[in-house]
């Protein structure tokens, strides 16, 4: 991905190569997004970033949710397992080989990928907990391997955070002593400490390269979108031309816009023509009311969920006016009275 970026004549096939190298780099983060989908949200706002969790801040909040839940869950199922006798380390396993991945990943390229190896040793670990020889002290020495890698690979705008729960894991780690039950929460929130850590700095990691390819996207974004919802179906590109030619009978029939501006190709004719399309997904004109994906147009599809949010907003302002509406009639009625 940096190697494309550093290519002057970019294409738009360009610009998705760009755009895969940035979501590569966290595609195994909640609420990851499309590469199409943070090529579009660039070409609104060349500052977008992802947020600190690895989601958007424009992404349905059920989905932030559904996130949230699963996260929780995940990681009470690993308590779970190293609280049982003996300890099940079959996911803790699985854990440790994403972060490896994740640091290694990270340190691509750099003389840190052998160390990295080497700490997380997923093999050796494996043979030990077969030969039931994982002792906790193995268990301690594995978390400071790791979070010493880490501290050297994350951004220093993250050496407070980070240095703050490094603290509170030390002081758990240290207070669980010989107590197996201690001992396994102690040990499963550290992997949860660990494993955030990776996701922040793989998180900066890909902001930073958004920043990288900001320019890039800016110059061929609409070659890249264009190619994607050609590959969507002609299904998806009717729906849009239906939707756009009631707004221009619409537009034209209420006066509003010329038809012979249009014709001539008139910026301002067919930006009044879009807002205006636009107001009728929103209010619900061209849709059963509320709008959904089989309605929503091809071309509308990446702001779908801002436009479900825009829906909300108007559906509430509309609802609150009646009721507003209705209290003033009841007030002139009793008045009246």
């Amino acid at each position: 991905a940096t190697g494309a970026v550093a290519v002057g004549g970019a294409t738009g096939a360009s610009a998705g190569g760009v755009a895969a190298g940035v979501s590569n780099m966290y595609s195994s983060l909640p609420g990851r997004m499309t590469n199409v989908q943070m090529a579009h949200e660039l070409m609104l706002d060349r500052r977008f970033k992802l947020t600190d969790d690895g989601g958007s801040p424009v992404e349905n909040p059920v989905f932030a949710r559904m996130r949230e839940y699963f996260h929780t869950a995940f990681w009470e199922s690993i308590a779970s397992d190293l609280a049982q006798v003996p300890p099940c380390y079959v996911r803790v396993v699985r854990v440790l080989a994403e972060m490896r991945d994740g640091i290694v990943e990270l340190a691509e390229g750099t003389v840190e990928v052998a160390q990295i190896r080497g700490v997380i040793d997923v093999d050796a670990i494996e043979a030990e907990v077969r030969g039931g020889a994982l002792r906790w002290e193995m268990c301690v020495g594995l978390v400071e391997g790791i979070a010493a890698l880490l501290a050297r690979l994350q951004a220093p705008k993250r050496d407070v955070e980070a240095g703050v729960e490094w603290r509170r894991v030390q002081e758990e780690l240290a207070g669980a002593g010989g107590d197996e039950a201690l001992c396994g929460v102690a040990f499963c929130n550290a992997l949860k400490v660990l494993l955030g850590r990776v996701n922040t700095i793989r998180v900066d990691a890909a902001n930073t390269r958004l920043r990288m390819i900001a320019p890039v996207i800016e110059l061929h974004g609409v070659e890249y979108e264009r190619a994607h919802m050609k590959k969507q179906g002609v299904k998806l590109v009717e729906r849009s031309g239906h939707w756009l030619g009631g707004a221009v009978r619409a537009a034209v029939g209420s006066g509003r816009v010329s038809l012979q501006r249009l014709r001539d190709g008139a910026a301002d004719a067919f930006e009044e023509v879009h807002r205006l399309a636009v107001v009728g997904l929103v209010a619900g004109v061209e849709t059963s009311g509320v709008l959904t994906k089989e309605e929503c147009p091809g071309t509308m599809m990446l702001d779908f969920h801002r436009l479900q949010v825009a829906q909300g907003e108007h559906q509430f302002a509309v609802l609150g006016a009646a009721a507003l509406a209705q209290l003033q009639g009841m007030r002139e009625a009793r008045e009246a009275f």
